[in-house]
């Protein structure tokens, strides 16, 4: 079918409704946005650690995997926790006794010590109730599983993040390429295409870094 030669007054308004839902959707996003950088402000404490422990915890559990990662890295008594990482002993035994609910400045205190002492053993010491993790690894997600942290607004934050990227993107593509899209079945499957082929790419980039990183040691060891 032929467009229409002449020019009619319908090509205006369907451009017109086009900017009109474009500004709307915008408007949208923009206050989800706005509100969802309202919630983290106000949920998440000005100094982090000092955030509480999320309702609903396991606190049971939760406390039973702490002591165990502290275990594995042979330490079961306050005072040998205190020997350690170097914090008071009172502190440390206030956190072993509950980690989940004790002072969140003493578990604070407790934890950036040990990290700080024994880094290295950390992320190389493996975690039994994880397979293939650390006890570093173990911690890093047990802070952000169990408190208030920004952690809970994570994945909103970064779909808003790429929208206003996409946004920006959109605008620097030329016209064929918009109409294409704006032709497609669904833009949903682009996107997932996209997000695929970014995945394999830093797959390939890691792999790649890791050789080097390994020829590197390996050239160093030779010498």
């Amino acid at each position: 079918m032929y467009p229409i030669i002449s020019l009619h007054n319908e090509e205006r308004e369907e451009l017109l409704d086009a900017l009109s839902t474009c500004v709307d959707y915008l408007r949208d996003e923009a206050a989800l946005a706005g509100q969802c950088f309202d919630d983290l402000c106000g949920y998440c404490p000005d100094d982090l650690r000092l955030c509480e422990p999320l309702e609903g915890v396991n606190v049971e559990g939760e406390n039973a995997a702490f002591l165990v990662a502290l275990v594995a890295m042979g330490i079961e008594t306050a005072q040998e926790l205190a020997g350690r990482s170097g914090a008071d002993y009172e502190a440390c035994a206030a956190v072993l006794a509950n980690p989940i609910v004790c002072e969140a400045g003493k578990r604070a205190r407790v934890i950036k010590a040990l990290e700080e002492v024994t880094s290295a053993d950390l992320w190389d010491t493996p975690y039994r109730m994880g397979e293939g993790k650390t006890v570093g690894g173990f911690l890093y997600s047990w802070l952000r599983r169990n408190f208030k942290t920004p952690s809970q607004f994570a994945a909103q934050a970064k779909a808003y993040e790429l929208k206003s990227y996409l946004v920006g993107a959109v605008g620097s593509l030329p016209n064929e390429d918009i109409e294409s899209l704006l032709q497609a079945v669904s833009l949903v499957s682009v996107l997932k295409d996209a997000a695929a082929l970014a995945r394999a790419q830093r797959k390939r980039d890691i792999e790649a870094a890791e050789t080097f990183a390994a020829a590197t040691r390996a050239a160093c060891a030779s010498r």
